[in-house]
């Protein structure tokens, strides 16, 4: 944006981030038993989420036993009209400024500095808030691919999937 380091850190309070998801309609979403791959990549994004998060989950969620998916194409839903999602929900991160992120902005500014600041403050990113909508039935593992990627591991498995 052009803005020097300097002026960011004194003005900045949160940095937030977000990105839209569609929801699964709630009348015609099926469940499923997730593949290997979705069960890596879900199990992945629980194990590095921070505990404060995990406890929101019960014990079935976190076991990731099942998903949702949308509804077969041709199944007629008067909720969705056949769209087998309706609406749309965020994912969000939000980063907190602290002082140590004020000296990481201010003297060596990097995305890995930053994303370790975000995780001893505790911060879920938008890929982790998207795993919790998943286990509880909100939106699809595939949705949240197209959308929000948490890593290039996570794209290698979109890619397998689609094989």
């Amino acid at each position: 944006m052009g803005v020097e380091k300097y002026l960011l850190a004194p003005t900045l309070n949160l940095v937030i981030a977000q990105r839209l998801l569609r929801k699964l309609c709630q009348k015609c979403k099926i469940e499923a038993k997730p593949n290997e791959a979705e069960k890596r990549i879900i199990d992945q994004a629980l194990k590095t989420m921070p505990e404060n998060y995990r406890q929101t989950l019960t014990k079935e969620e976190l076991g990731a036993d099942k998903i949702y998916k949308p509804a077969l194409p041709e199944t007629v839903c008067k909720e969705c009209g056949g769209k087998t999602y309706r609406g749309r929900m965020a994912v969000v991160e939000i980063l907190a400024m602290t002082n140590e992120l004020e000296q990481i902005i201010l003297t060596d500014f990097n995305e890995s500095k930053i994303r370790t600041e975000a995780q001893r403050q505790g911060m879920i990113s938008m890929f982790q808030d998207g795993v919790i909508k998943v286990l509880k039935g909100l939106t699809s593992l595939e949705e949240l691919l197209q959308v929000a990627q948490e890593n290039e591991e996570n794209q290698d498995v979109k890619e397998e999937k689609k094989k």
